[in-house]
Formats: structure tokens, sequence, C-alpha cells
């Protein structure tokens, strides 16, 4: 069974994602980190050498291949524009469990803020350019990953044990099948 895990950059998917994978004893896969392996390079000079457009094509064969071969136990996390390919929208939806990891946009800009020399992208931002970014980008995605999403949870408040809990209690009991 997989559990994908959406929402915005920031939201914590890949530290939730390490956590519940370890409580479940499953693996963990984030997605970002799998197509910056299969290419040599990150995510952003992908972005700067190929466009959006190619990187949301290789995006969509990543998640193919991780489908194809990781079908049992594990955690993705998903990077947060991934839900804005339809195609992919559709095949994490058909092939996993998806959750979606909101953050009200205050404690995103905290995350963001506090981690943005990491992020080459936010990197040059004024604190009023990277809010009115975030801004922005969740009005244009957070449909995207609400639609996708079998329930929601509230990450703004930083509890990984709380959250973790959260995720427990609105999972379905497991399976012999591998289904939630």
């Amino acid at each position: 069974m997989i559990i994908s895990l959406c929402g915005f950059m920031g939201a914590g998917k890949s530290t939730i994602g390490k956590h519940l994978a370890n409580w479940l004893g499953f693996r963990f896969t984030d997605l970002d980190s799998y197509i910056e392996k299969k290419f040599g390079c990150t995510v952003s000079a992908f972005f700067a050498a190929s466009g959006e457009t190619r990187f949301r094509e290789e995006e969509y064969n990543a998640l193919s291949e991780i489908f194809a071969d990781n079908g049992k136990d594990l955690i993705l996390a998903l990077g947060g524009g991934t839900l804005t390919k339809p195609e992919c929208a559709e095949l994490v939806k058909s092939k996993s469990t998806v959750i979606y990891l909101y953050c009200n946009e205050e404690a995103l800009f905290k995350r963001l803020l506090k981690g943005k020399a990491k992020r080459p992208l936010l990197a040059d931002k004024s604190d009023a350019e990277l809010k009115e970014h975030i801004r922005n980008l969740v009005s244009k995605r957070e449909s995207a990953y609400a639609s996708a999403a079998s329930f929601t949870v509230d990450t703004s408040v930083w509890s990984i044990s709380g959250i973790i809990g959260e995720i427990s209690a609105k999972l379905p009991p497991y399976q012999e099948n591998g289904k939630y």
C-alpha cells in the first residue's frame, strides 16, 4: 500500500513522511529526491535548464516508475506542484491513498523564511515577495491538493507525534490485500 503526502513546500511532507514511514514500518521515498538522483541535478537546476513543462513530464515518469517498483508499504512525499499536472494527480489518486498536509500561510512563511537559503527559487526573495509568492502559489494549488486527498491534516502547529497520531486515527484499518 502506498500513502502519498501532498501539500505546499514547507508543509512537512518529507519530515512527516519519514516519521510516518518509521512508525508504520513502511519505506519512504521523496519524489523530488528521486528525480534529483535520476537526473544528477537539483530540481531547481532541472527547472532552469528544461522548464516546468519538461519537469512535469519527467515527474509523471518518475511517479510511474515508483508505483511500478514500490507497490507495497511505501510513504511517498510528493513535490509541491506534482498534483497541478492532471495526469500526475490521476495517477497518484489511482495508485495511492493521498493525504493533504495543510499548513496556513503564516506558518509556511515562518518555515520557508528560516530555510529559504536551501531553496534556490526562494533565496533571493524579500520577506514581502516571499509572502506574496506563498499566497499566489497556495491559491493556485490548494484545490488540486484537496480534490486528490482522501483526507486533510493540519500541520500548521508543529507536533510531529500529534500529526502522526491524527493521520493514524484517520486511516482505515490496514487490510491483508495491502489497502487502507
